[in-house]
C-alpha cells in the first residue's frame, strides 16, 4: 500500500517490550532492571494478528525491537507464528546482544533472517561507561554465535556520540575486513535522552574512514564478494581466516530493508554502512511504519501517535476484528507525514524515548 506521498510501505518495526537489561546513557540512563515497563504489552496472539493484517496490505517485512526483545520469553513463538503467515518476507531482530548467544539458534530455526546488534565500542571499559554494564564479552559471544548461521544477515550498529574516539570507529570498521557482516554508523536522533547530545555527522565518520582506507568504495561499485570467517575476539583481533562458500557471502551481501548507504573496502568480507537521518534526510524513500509495545501505530519517529490497535481487539468476531485491524493500519499509513523534523526540532511532538517507542 502507498501512503499519500506515493511511498510504498512494505516494512513494520514492532516493539515487543520496553524492558531492557542495559542503561545506555543516550537511551535509558536511569537504570537497567529488565522489568516489563509501565505499559501493558500486546500479547503474542495480538502481535500475530497485527502482522496478518499488515501482510494483507503489502507489508511483508518485520523487525522485532524493544527495549531488549530477548527479555520477552515468548519471542521465539512470535517469530515462529509470524513466519508461518502466508506472504511473509524478512523477519529480523534488533538487540543489544547480551542474551543473543543463548537465543540465536532457536530464533533462526523459527524463521529469523537477520539480526542487528548495537555495539558502540570494542573497548571493555568504554563499553561499560556507555551501557552501564560490563557485558562486552557476552555481546561478542553472541556475535560469534550468529556468524555460525551462514544465511543470517548481521549488522553491527554504532551510534557515534560525545566521547566516541577515532579508535572506537576504526576498530569497529575493521571488523568488516574480517567478517561477513555490516558495520553501520548511525547519526543520533534527538529523541528522549538523545536530545542532550549533538549528533556526530556521518560525513565526519566517513572522512575518517577515507583517511584510513582511501579505496573505500560505494557498494554498488564493489564487485568483490569475498566471504571469510575467523575467530572473533573481544579486542577485534582475528585468528586464522577460512574461506567460506561464495553462496554464503552472496547472501550476506544482501543488505536488508532500511535506508543505509553501503561501502566496502576492496577485498573485505563485509561492508560499512551509514544511516544519516540528520545530515542526509532520506524521508522520501521511507518504507516503514512502527508498532509500539502497547499497541500504537506510528508513521514517523518524530511525531506522537494516538492511533491504537487496541480497540480492534475488543471486537469478538474474528473476521470483523481482522478487518478493523486492517483499517487501523491503513489509517496509520495514510497519516504518515512527509518528513521528520529532527533537523529543525520545531514541530516534533514525540516525547517518548527510543526504549519506549522501539529502537
Amino acid at each position: 500500500m502507498q501512503d499519500t506521498f506515493g511511498r510504498e510501505i512494505t516494512y513494520m518495526r514492532i516493539s515487543v517490550t520496553e524492558a531492557c537489561n542495559m542503561a545506555c546513557r543516550y537511551c535509558s540512563p536511569g537504570g537497567a532492571d529488565g522489568k516489563e515497563g509501565r505499559r501493558q504489552l500486546l500479547s503474542t496472539d495480538q502481535i500475530v494478528d497485527v502482522c496478518r493484517a499488515a501482510i494483507s496490505l503489502g507489508i511483508r517485512n518485520f523487525r522485532f525491537t524493544g527495549g531488549e526483545p530477548l527479555l520477552r520469553q515468548d519471542l521465539q513463538e512470535i517469530v515462529r507464528r509470524v513466519h508461518e503467515i502466508p506472504g511473509v518476507g524478512e523477519l529480523t531482530l534488533t538487540t543489544n546482544g547480551l542474551l543473543l548467544e543463548g537465543w540465536i539458534e532457536d530464533l533462526v530455526k523459527s524463521g529469523l533472517t537477520g539480526v542487528n546488534i548495537s555495539l558502540d565500542t570494542l573497548d571493555r571499559k568504554h563499553f561499560q561507561e556507555i551501557t552501564g554494564v560490563d557485558g562486552l564479552e557476552q555481546v561478542m559471544a553472541g556475535i560469534r554465535k550468529a556468524l555460525d548461521f551462514h544465511g543470517l544477515r548481521i549488522h553491527l550498529n554504532c551510534v557515534p556520540q560525545k566521547g566516541t574516539t577515532e579508535d572506537d570507529l576504526l576498530q569497529l570498521a575493521e571488523l568488516s575486513l574480517r567478517y561477513p557482516l555490516s558495520v553501520r554508523f548511525i547519526e543520533m536522533m534527538p529523541l528522549g535522552c538523545g536530545k542532550k547530545y549533538r549528533p556526530v555527522s556521518n560525513e565526519k565518520v566517513k572522512n575518517l574512514l577515507y583517511r584510513r582506507w582511501p579505496d573505500l568504495t560505494p557498494e554498488e561499485k564493489s564487485m568483490e564478494r569475498a566471504g571469510r570467517r575467523a575467530n572473533f575476539s573481544v579486542d577485534g583481533n582475528a585468528g586464522a581466516v577460512e574461506e567460506m562458500p561464495s553462496k554464503t557471502s552472496g547472501i550476506r551481501a544482501s543488505h536488508g530493508l532500511g535506508p543505509a548507504v553501503y561501502y566496502r573496502i576492496p577485498g573485505a568480507a563485509g561492508t560499512i554502512g551509514f544511516i544519516s537521518p540528520i545530515s542526509d534526510r532520506y524521508c522520501t524513500a521511507c518504507n516503514r511504519i512502527r508498532l509500539t509495545s502497547d499497541g500504537y501505530v506510528k508513521g514517523c519517529l518524530s511525531y506522537a501517535s494516538d492511533l491504537s490497535v487496541l480497540p480492534a481487539f475488543q471486537i469478538a468476531d474474528r473476521e470483523e476484528r481482522q478487518a478493523a485491524l486492517v483499517e487501523v493500519l491503513k489509517q496509520g499509513i495514510l497519516l504518515k507525514p512527509q518528513a521528520h523534523t529532527f533537523a529543525e526540532r520545531a514541530g516534533a511532538s514525540e516525547d517518548r524515548t527510543m526504549q519506549e517507542i522501539g529502537g
